[in-house]
């Protein structure tokens, strides 16, 4: 019996997919593509955690030993100004990045957290995400000396570590499922082109079997390279060209005749 997850990686290799899943499907393929938003949520949430989860490898009593007093007023640093520390991790892999300076905030290849004067910046390989005073300091106006700094770093980090990747993972589920449900349709739209250059006729329904299905190989290759951290991705135009490439395929494969 085809079961959803096996699709994940028969999709890649089984031609017999093709005709169990659009031929002899049901629905529209709601059901798988709410297996592929989890599988993907589920991916970025566990990325999430070993981010953060580096984190405590940072030596934060060095870190915080000369470190002068943050005053925070209307939701950024007001002191120290042009402030700039930058400390990391035996390895150099993880990196702590304190800058009140106006200097523009430029990309890095290593996981971390860059201090600025208006918000927080978490960085992995792939992906950086900023958190505003606003909203971690709710408005408030603060000032840290370095024993308190030294422990709200690791409230901070223990915090993230728990909270964040679950949080990640209700919120992403329900918003790519609705995405991928929007793709569906827009691949089914654009399969009119090749079935008539097939000389095919398929169902409405089939047709979006079909999109979901070709779009099962990009999302998976961007999903597993999320998971395990590499730094490639399959962005909108190798996308949409991956998925085309592999709706050809999978429409070739129904057209040509079977043999018994």
């Amino acid at each position: 019996v085809m079961t959803v997850f096996s699709m994940l990686y028969r999709v890649f290799y089984d031609k017999k997919l093709a005709s169990e899943f659009i031929k002899n499907g049901q629905g529209r393929g709601g059901k798988v593509l709410f297996v592929l938003a989890v599988f993907v949520a589920l991916s970025i949430a566990i990325r999430t955690f070993l981010t953060v989860d580096a984190l405590k490898e940072l030596p934060v009593s060095e870190m915080t030993e000369n470190m002068p007093e943050i005053v925070f007023e209307n939701n950024k640093i007001v002191s120290p100004e042009n402030y700039y520390a930058s400390f990391s991790d035996k390895e150099s892999k993880v990196v702590f990045v304190f800058d009140t300076t106006d200097a523009p905030y430029s990309l890095s290849d290593k996981i971390g957290v860059f201090m600025r004067k208006d918000a927080l910046i978490f960085q992995d390989k792939n992906e950086t995400r900023i958190l505003s005073y606003q909203k971690l300091l709710n408005g408030e106006n603060l000032t840290l000396t370095r024993a308190v700094m030294e422990e709200l770093i690791h409230k901070i980090i223990d915090s993230l570590r728990k909270a964040l990747p679950p949080v990640l993972f209700v919120l992403v589920v329900p918003a790519l499922f609705l995405w991928y449900i929007v793709l569906s349709y827009f691949y089914g739209a654009m399969s009119y082109l090749m079935t008539y250059a097939l000389h095919l006729e398929p169902a409405y329904d089939e047709r979006i079997r079909l999109a979901v299905l070709s779009l099962m190989p990009w999302t998976g290759l961007n999903a597993l390279a999320t998971l395990l951290g590499v730094n490639i991705r399959f962005g909108a135009a190798s996308g949409l060209l991956l998925t085309l490439i592999y709706m050809f395929c999978f429409l070739k494969e129904e057209r040509e005749p079977k043999t018994v």
